[in-house]
């Protein structure tokens, strides 16, 4: 993250068939350089407003 001067990354694994792509669920990893928050799977509403608490507890 350093390298690409990168604050977060957001991971999933698109593997998986029942989320991600064609679903309405998903599961992902917020990684930034002081933490790793796992969701479980929720919909693809709910990860986007843990992204974006995610974005303002690192910028406020």
């Amino acid at each position: 993250m350093k390298n690409k001067n990168l604050d977060m990354i957001v991971a999933n694994d698109v593997s998986l068939k029942d989320r991600g792509f064609g679903s309405d669920f998903n599961k992902v990893t917020i990684i930034t350089k002081d933490s790793e928050i796992e969701t479980e799977v929720l919909t693809k509403r709910e990860i986007a407003d843990k992204i974006l608490d995610a974005i303002l507890e690192k910028i406020c």
